[in-house]
């Protein structure tokens, strides 16, 4: 099949300016060097201001207060900047819990009840979840323990009896961006905290967010757009101990190579009894204590990645016989727990459809859930909710656990759900343009630059894709394209689409057709 590729017509003599008024960047001063300043006004998030004179008073008080985080970059920054923000304060009372999702599944249980019961908390904190957790906070409750909710996730119909809950997807909160990963509502905490107490935040804080929000792939735009771009600043300069150490030993490493680096080490560090490996190495000061660690995360990551490429072998040859508009795999003994996230990616990204990967543990399945752009798996586990004990996330990628009894009656209706022709999701033929560039003025340091200029790409703010037409053949060694990239191109003239690789000063093909061939439309 053809595909589409739909040429924006916004053409100004500049050409960023060009592709960000093409995508419709409202502020462009503001997008290209953005201040904290900019960041919309926090107090306008519901509760905040309930949520932090809750905290003062159990300071006062010397309450024990308990950090509730996820397993994730997300979550583990949260808990991170929350933790240390309390100590800055001078708490000597507040401890963290991140359950394992390979051990415990998704939000809060018993183990993590058992833990508050033992040490004595009177104040817990959720950071990147609790919304959905509704009977554990309605037990904390009846033990007499408050509860602040600090989210992200798209909220159930019916909420958590928490003192206060701080989530910009609540219908009645006024922030006006809604898109904040959980790491960006807790830095929004923090930074309320802060104004009152005239204690400043740490430009790793801001480093901390920008790692988080681009882990957790929510849109980069807006107040994302400001974490990332800041706190990228500082990844080189920063004063925590283990970045400053993995930075080091990976200096030879682009600043996108390195993030990723940090961010993989960063979801290798499950570990028991609501500690995280990853968080642990974050407060350590002792270099050959983080030597250590990093060894250990870094040889987790080695083993994640032959298994992953198993993983990855045996999805291709599972999806040769899948017949629906959904894949479904309820895995046995193939794939790690831990891998089903990326290999639910893996599906989505390669064959463009939703995919839902499931692991069992007992009598209970755990699930990861990734989908193409147009698809919604909140809707989705909404209307199979009643077979299911929990579930959350976001539109794109969301996860549930269930009971095993339950999982042919689960697929069944998923594929139902998808079947009914309501979301078309499947955009793989159409490729959007950013810009048609004049073959006789190319210019390779403005178009690196550019992205440069536009880094760090994510959610809603990709790698500018660009249109040369009427190419011949013979001229096409003038061009830094990547070697190979021609080899299967029929016609001695071509339209070329291709993004810009700044790392490796390279052009990477998107798609390719012979001049007169395409079809262009703005």
């Amino acid at each position: 099949m053809k595909k589409n590729w739909i040429l924006k017509e916004n053409k100004h003599y500049n050409i960023l300016v060009s592709i960000l008024k093409n995508r419709e960047i409202e502020n462009i001063e503001s997008y290209l060097n953005p201040k904290i300043e900019d960041l919309n006004d926090f107090t306008l998030l519901k509760d905040i201001d309930k949520a932090v004179d809750r905290i003062f008073q159990a300071l006062i008080n010397k309450e024990k207060i308990m950090i509730f985080g996820h397993d994730d970059v997300d979550g583990i920054t949260s808990v991170f900047i929350l933790y240390n923000y309390l100590t800055k304060l001078g708490s000597q009372y507040h401890y963290s819990y991140i359950p394992n999702r390979e051990i415990e599944g998704h939000g809060m249980k018993s183990g993590f009840i058992n833990k508050v019961k033992e040490i004595g908390i009177n104040l817990v904190i959720t950071v990147d979840g609790g919304i959905c957790c509704y009977d554990k906070i309605e037990a904390l409750s009846e033990m007499g323990i408050d509860t602040i909710i600090t989210d992200h996730h798209i909220p159930p119909e019916k909420l958590p009896n928490a003192y206060a809950i701080i989530n910009p997807k609540q219908a009645d909160c006024k922030y006006p961006f809604d898109m904040l990963a959980g790491v960006g509502v807790t830095y929004a905490l923090i930074s309320i905290m802060s104004k009152k107490t005239g204690i400043p935040l740490s430009k790793d804080d801001i480093l901390m967010t920008a790692l988080g929000t681009i882990a957790d792939r929510v849109p980069l735009i807006y107040d994302n757009r400001i974490f990332s771009k800041i706190g990228l600043r500082y990844l080189r300069t920063s004063r925590n101990k283990f970045i400053n150490f993995v930075t080091y030993q990976n200096s030879e490493l682009s600043t996108n190579n390195l993030l990723n680096l940090i961010i993989k080490l960063m979801n290798a560090g499950r570990s028991t009894d609501g500690n995280h490996l990853a968080l642990e190495v974050l407060f350590i000061e002792d270099y050959f204590k983080i030597r250590a660690l990093y060894n250990k995360l870094s040889y987790i990551l080695k083993e994640y990645d032959i298994q992953q490429r198993t993983a990855f072998a045996l999805i291709d040859e599972l999806y040769q016989n899948n017949n629906n508009n959904i894949f479904i795999h309820l895995d046995d003994n193939a794939i790690p727990l831990p891998l089903i996230g990326s290999v639910a990616s893996y599906v989505n990204s390669k064959y463009h459809i939703p995919a839902v990967i499931l692991k069992s543990n007992g009598q209970i399945i755990t699930a990861e859930a990734r989908g193409p752009e147009g698809f919604n798996f909140v809707e989705l586990f909404n209307s199979i909710s009643d077979l299911l004990i929990q579930y959350g996330g976001h539109k794109r990628a969301a996860g549930f656990s269930a009971e095993l009894k339950n999982y042919e009656h689960i697929r069944n209706r998923m594929i139902d759900f998808v079947s009914n022709g309501k979301y078309n999701f499947c955009k793989k033929d159409d490729i959007v343009i950013d810009y048609q560039l004049d073959k006789h003025a190319f210019d390779m340091n403005e178009l690196i630059n550019i992205n440069k200029q536009m880094y760090p790409f994510g959610e809603n703010n990709y790698r500018p894709i660009y249109l040369i037409k009427n190419l011949p053949m013979n001229e096409l060694y003038k061009f830094p394209f990547s070697q190979g990239a021609f080899q299967n191109i029929e016609g001695e003239i071509l339209d070329i689409v291709f993004t810009v690789d700044e790392e490796n000063s390279r052009l990477c093909i998107v798609d390719c057709m012979r001049s007169g061939f395409s079809q262009n439309s703005g």
